[in-house]
């Protein structure tokens, strides 16, 4: 795997068939999961809320706005997510190598990673950094007992833990990969521009 760098009208990735397709679905499960939303169910899951947040302390205030725009930030949410995926997945099903993402879509990309790593993160009950630290130190544990042929998946419920910790760390780097690149070619245009 090799995070995102700016080249000729986007930027391109190189992830493998099977990191593609892990987060090809992640996309689709979290667009199915705001669903509901759009049909104007308040979120029950911690997760979903997380990606469509109380815009106010005051429950009235949060009501109300949640009445007048929850539907269209889901909705505007699932389109990215799906496009996202989309992307993944290539116009026949099966994504190209190296993974290249259109400049027009880097933005959709970006918020989609952010999108199913809110969701991952609750899944894990990542409350804060320290959670998050703790989360890349049991990590590297796990991969450690690994390369000394300990079975690292015999206290994670069967390796769910640790397969949702990759797909966590590997959205925050795949942003952060993206964001840098996209600041880079804004960097890079400004180098440019007329005194």
């Amino acid at each position: 795997m090799r995070g995102f760098a700016p080249v000729d009208g986007g930027y391109e990735a190189a992830l493998d068939e099977a990191e593609r397709d892990v987060l090809s679905s992640a996309a689709r499960g979290v667009a199915q999961m705001l669903a509901p939303v759009v049909e104007g169910e308040s979120p029950q899951d911690g997760a979903v809320a997380r990606l469509v947040p109380d815009a106010s302390d005051d429950n009235e205030v949060a009501a109300e706005f949640r009445r007048l725009t929850q539907d269209d930030v889901a909705r505007g949410k699932i389109d990215g997510l799906d496009r996202f995926a989309d992307l993944l997945d290539g116009p026949d099903g099966h994504g190209t190598l190296p993974w290249v993402v259109p400049e027009a879509d880097a933005q959709v990309v970006a918020t989609a990673l952010t999108d199913i790593r809110l969701v991952v993160a609750d899944r894990l009950e990542l409350a804060s950094d320290v959670d998050v630290e703790e989360l890349h130190a049991r990590l590297d544990q796990a991969l450690r007992a690994e390369e000394e042929g300990v079975d690292p998946t015999a206290d994670d419920d069967g390796g769910l833990w640790r397969f949702l910790a990759g797909v966590f760390v590997t959205t925050g780097w795949l942003q952060e990969s993206l964001v840098d690149a996209m600041l880079a070619r804004l960097r890079g245009a400004g180098d440019h521009a007329a005194p």
